[in-house]
């Protein structure tokens, strides 16, 4: 069976990149962007509905630029998110081919 894939970044409880592509109606540059790229929840739910199938989830912290090099990690805890740190996700999604 062929499958194609989705490589997708979260932040923040937000979609933000789907194979590298923006998910925000504004510019990623712009002020509150991250607020116009959709909702984990509805990103999935959407995604469900076109076929796609959650694969897996790597979470992911870095610490300030003034802190620690970039840690690795899985399930990140919500407490280390409260301290400073900036957490994003990754989900990998696939999708059987014809």
């Amino acid at each position: 069976m062929k499958y194609d894939y989705r490589v997708c970044i979260a932040q923040q409880g937000k979609v933000t990149f789907v194979n590298g592509k923006w998910q925000g109606t504004t510019p990623p540059d712009e002020t509150n962007a991250l607020m116009t790229c959709p909702e984990v929840h509805s990103f999935l739910t959407s995604s469900g509905e076109s076929g796609w199938e959650l694969v897996t989830v790597v979470g992911r912290a870095r610490a300030r630029a003034d802190d620690a090099p970039t840690l690795d990690r899985l399930f990140l805890a919500a407490a280390e998110a409260d301290q400073g740190w900036h957490t994003w996700d990754t989900l990998y999604l696939k999708k059987s081919l014809p």
